[in-house]
């Protein structure tokens, strides 16, 4: 299966006050349809436990077109791609019922040892028939540069409800982390339509993080650096770069 669809149908619990998706629940879409594919290809998380190894990401991009509403029902579709034998690069794409394009988006993993954290080599690990898929996936993300001295802070601490199958932060939750870090204007009248996340390191329960934003010029709308660093040892953990746009969506 070289291509994955799953249909979503956009639950009460998975929009905001204006009655559509919420940002955050896109990569979500994301994270369990990639999931389910890999699993269907005996390539999953789960199968990767067994043998001590573990896919950790690396970048993750999304264009957001138009914000799916409450009730409908939209069609994510899924691909990979094995680049360079090391990165796994996969795509996505959400259409509406009409086939309109609503979100597109873009991530790159790695494979690596579970206990001292090296990359391997994908071909040494997958069948033969998953190293050569017939969609190729262009590497095409831009380096997302560090935030300078920044302008909004925000602190939270590490929840258990935080915590992936790796027992560390799930990538999504670094995403929601900035996506609550900005000027109240920005974040009460606006909605993000790219969002470009580059993971650095990782955390654990408890630790506290430390969610920095700065703006920076772009032609498009208002947009951010963002930086989350863990406070205890100042590590950064992720960088992002977010755009927004004024909210034009009104409660359905």
């Amino acid at each position: 299966m070289d291509q994955y669809e799953r249909n979503f149908r956009v639950r009460y619990s998975e929009t905001g006050t204006d009655g559509h998706l919420k940002p955050i629940n896109i990569f979500k879409y994301f994270q369990d349809a990639a999931s389910e594919h890999a699993y269907l290809q005996g390539i999953s998380a789960l199968h990767l436990r067994t043998l001590g190894l573990a896919w950790v990401i690396l970048r993750y991009h999304a264009t957001i077109l138009t914000y799916p509403a409450w009730n409908e029902t939209i069609q994510l579709k899924t691909w990979r791609w094995p680049h360079k034998n090391l990165y796994e690069l996969r795509a996505f794409e959400i259409r509406n019922q009409e086939q309109k394009l609503l979100i597109t988006g873009k991530c790159v993993w790695v494979m690596i040892h579970h206990e001292n954290k090296k990359p391997v080599r994908l071909s040494r690990q997958m069948p033969g028939e998953l190293m050569a898929p017939p969609r190729p996936i262009e590497n095409d993300l831009m380096d997302i540069p560090s935030c300078p001295e920044s302008e909004v802070e925000s602190i939270f601490r590490i929840r258990r409800c935080d915590l992936d199958y790796n027992a560390h932060v799930n990538n999504t939750v670094y995403i929601e982390w900035a996506l609550e870090t900005g000027p109240e204007a920005i974040l009460l009248n606006h909605q993000p339509t790219e969002i470009d996340v580059h993971y650095i390191s990782d955390a654990g329960y408890g630790d506290l993080v430390v969610s920095q934003a700065r703006a920076v010029p772009d032609g498009s709308g208002p947009a951010f650096l963002h930086r989350i660093i863990r406070q205890s040892d100042r590590k950064e953990l992720t960088r992002l770069r977010i755009t927004w746009r004024p909210s034009t969506e009104h409660p359905v």
